[in-house]
């Protein structure tokens, strides 16, 4: 690609009619992630920004766990944007950052993930609402484990195997000091938004879009019991209800 940048980028095939990026997951591997994949996307232009949409397409091989089990739990990350500096993922909230990325969970269906910029370094699970300082509506609509999980109420956006699924992560920073900010996640047409979001304190910016895409969860049971695989075609970065800016060639 020539707007990736990292040590692992995956190979580029031809898959299903696209050019597309095919990431591997190696059996009973959890967050060390993809085995061939952990990639920035920063086409010129594009980043730092307040207001950005990225819009990508997934294929899921036949083999990706998508069923829970007795033994197996479903979910894990596709990738997504992260806002200003420091490490906002992993259980880590930063003072000087945020993200909020594509989540996949039972039967496929599509959650946004979402790490706010905090006062205070924070580490660990269910970080209270006094640390996470969010509006009643965003509240409402979440279910925070590690990070804060939006759109699990039912009205599900779904991932689906053996197609290319459409997916677009819209982010409108909020003005410092107001519960301003949009975040919106469509998949497959269907759109889910909240539009009282507060993502960071200070001038923290869009400053990427990382395709870095691992199964987890903390603890084995999420990681594939078989090798698999998923695709990745069609990114494109957009100033949000403005003009295409960027645009991903693989």
């Amino acid at each position: 690609s020539d707007v990736c940048s990292s040590d692992l980028v995956p190979p580029v095939v031809t898959h299903e009619g696209k050019r597309a990026l095919e990431v591997t997951y190696a059996a009973g591997r959890i967050h060390g992630g993809a085995t061939n994949c952990e990639c920035a996307l920063r086409p010129a232009g594009a980043f730092p920004a307040d207001a950005v949409r990225v819009a990508y397409a997934i294929w899921l091989d036949d083999s990706f766990p998508l069923e829970p089990t007795a033994s197996h739990a479903v979910g894990g990350k596709l990738g997504g944007l992260f806002i200003g500096s420091g490490d906002a993922d992993g259980g880590r909230y930063s003072t000087t950052g945020a993200s909020f990325r594509l989540t996949f969970d039972d039967h496929g269906a599509a959650v946004a993930y979402f790490y706010p910029q905090v006062r205070r370094d924070y580490v660990g699970r269910n970080p209270p609402w006094s640390v996470l300082d969010q509006s009643p509506e965003v509240r409402a609509h979440a279910v925070v484990a590690t990070g804060v999980h939006l759109f699990r109420d039912g009205q599900r956006l779904r991932l689906r195997k053996r197609q290319w699924n459409t997916v677009e992560l819209a982010c409108r920073l909020n003005t410092p000091g107001k519960y301003d900010g949009l975040l919106q996640l469509t998949v497959n047409g269907a759109t889910r938004s909240l539009s009282t979001v507060r993502y960071r304190y200070d001038a923290a910016r869009v400053t990427s879009f990382r395709l870095g895409t691992f199964f987890g969860g903390s603890t084995s049971n999420y990681a594939p019991a078989r090798p698999t695989k998923a695709w990745f075609a069609d990114f494109r970065v957009t100033a949000a209800g403005q003009r295409e800016i960027g645009r991903a060639h693989v």
